[in-house]
């Protein structure tokens, strides 16, 4: 049977497979890589917002800010560079990079901006929770006026845009048709702006239940508005993932790309399972990263009571599958980060036996390759380039309702053997009625020996070490009907 994660579908679809811990490749399914530092210490507190930034001359700036500071990670090692020490509670910090300007926002402090070293509030420019660079304008959504010496008097509002300067975002901010500094509201939906990403020569809006396309016009108005039709929106800002050439996104129901003209649902076959686990009390925390090596969204989430990311949702949007991976995490970096060369290596690992176990491809080994990076528990920077040391898939349902079978045998085919594996067969007589766990065995051969006789038949297989499998294809002979 060919593989697909699809834990909506009728157990007993062809091909469905019920659980996975694994993530989706164009074959099959593969383990998913494991943590490993990228050579910094943990942060001095819990991050809440990080970005790796590219400058014009092809440079990074890597990026994280917590409550009371914004820091730079550079070599081995983070400097403060903040303007001063920062309140922002739990709002969160956004970043954005305009030419060789790097830029930082959260929700109550001053736009802040940075060419080199530390940052410095950009005089009359407002608070924001969003940013995002489109047409030659910085865009700052969900906005606060207050105490930035504007005098405009907007004060705190949720359904504001303002545009920076065209090609000058650390200039005022003030309102003028000359330097096309404007602002407008958002008010055709109800709702905050919890959403600002760019789509090519377009900028979209996200609210809850809402989107808006924004294109520049020109002075005066400089941004045109036009509400999406249909009731489609998200719950934060990093639950939106650019691909290039679409948007994929978890909406409030279902999950959608989004290529410019209308968002369509990518979510059949897993959105039940998906919104059931999700804890929506926290569905704003959802970040998204983009693995471009492996055309890959992970949409990093909290599932079941936790109030922080736990579990990750997969698509792999060549195949169009869904996969599943269990891991905690703080913060994820929604971009690439420079990768770990030989002559690097000994500033991270005193010695080779530190060395943890890394595939010889891994982009952990390639200068500046993209890969994904997230903070963990103990606040210190992990990227996803380690071997997989565990993953599961778990089949649906194989048989028939009439014809009672017996299965001796289940044959995997892998593109990439595990170190080891394990099958747990499973049996009932009735689809949606008791099901009779068997004995596990581990792999003889190139096949799993089992012996159980059911009109349905299901099967847990649990692989250890760097695996992709392809196929599980049982040997089934009749045994009459019932």
């Amino acid at each position: 049977m060919t593989l697909a994660f699809l834990p909506d579908a009728e157990t007993n679809t062809p091909e469905v497979l019920t659980l996975v811990e694994a993530v989706p490749s164009i074959r099959g399914y593969r383990g998913a890589s494991s943590g490993i530092t990228a050579g910094f210490p943990a942060l001095a507190a819990t991050p809440q917002g990080a970005a790796l930034l590219l400058r014009l001359d092809g440079q990074y700036r890597l990026f994280a800010g917590t409550q009371t500071a914004l820091y730079e990670g550079s070599g081995s090692s983070y400097s403060d560079v903040s303007s001063g020490a920062y309140s922002a509670g739990t709002a969160r910090w956004r970043f954005t990079q305009f030419g060789n300007t790097s830029l930082a926002v959260n929700q109550v402090t001053q736009l802040q901006y940075s060419n080199s070293g530390a940052f410095a509030a950009v005089a009359n420019a407002p608070k924001a929770a969003l940013m995002e660079t489109f047409a030659g304008f910085v865009v700052l959504a969900n906005t606060d006026d207050t105490g930035t010496g504007l005098g405009t008097g907007y004060g705190a509002q949720p359904h504001r845009w303002w545009t920076s300067q065209i090609f000058n975002p650390t200039g005022t901010w003030a309102p003028s048709v000359t330097t096309q500094a404007t602002s407008g509201l958002l008010v055709d939906a109800p709702g905050p702006i919890v959403g600002l990403k760019r789509l090519g020569n377009l900028l979209v809006a996200y609210k809850s239940r809402a989107m808006f396309i924004g294109q520049y016009v020109g002075p005066p108005d400089v941004l045109n508005w036009q509400l999406v039709p249909g009731e489609v929106g998200v719950a934060s800002n990093e639950a939106v993932v650019s691909i290039g050439t679409a948007h994929l996104f978890i909406g409030y129901e279902d999950i959608y790309v989004f290529d410019g003209s209308r968002p369509i649902s990518i979510g059949a076959g897993v959105k039940e399972w998906f919104f059931s686990r999700l804890n929506k009390s926290y569905a704003n925390l959802i970040e998204g990263l983009h693995d471009y090596n492996n055309q890959c969204v992970y949409w990093f989430y909290p599932a079941g009571e936790s109030a922080a990311l736990n579990a990750v949702l997969v698509y792999n949007y060549q195949s169009k599958r869904w996969g599943h991976i269990t891991l905690a995490t703080t913060t994820v970096v929604p971009t690439v980060i420079p990768g770990v060369t030989y002559d690097s290596l000994g500033a991270i690992f005193a010695t080779y036996d530190d060395l943890p176990d890394i595939p010889y491809d891994s982009p952990f080994f390639q200068a500046s390759a993209p890969v994904l990076a997230y903070y963990d528990a103990a606040r210190v920077l992990q990227t996803l380039t380690g071997a997989s040391t565990a993953s599961s898939i778990t089949t649906g349902d194989i048989g028939d309702d009439e014809q009672v079978s017996m299965c001796s045998r289940v044959r995997p085919r892998f593109r990439t053997v595990p170190a080891s594996a394990q099958i747990t067969p499973m049996q009932r007589m009735q689809i949606g009625g008791p099901l009779t766990v068997n004995a596990g065995s581990a792999i003889n051969g190139d096949r799993f020996d089992v012996l159980q006789s059911a009109r349905w038949h299901s099967f847990r297989l649990d692989f250890t070490g760097e695996m992709e499998v392809e196929r599980v294809i049982p040997t089934m002979v009749p045994e009459g009907t019932e």
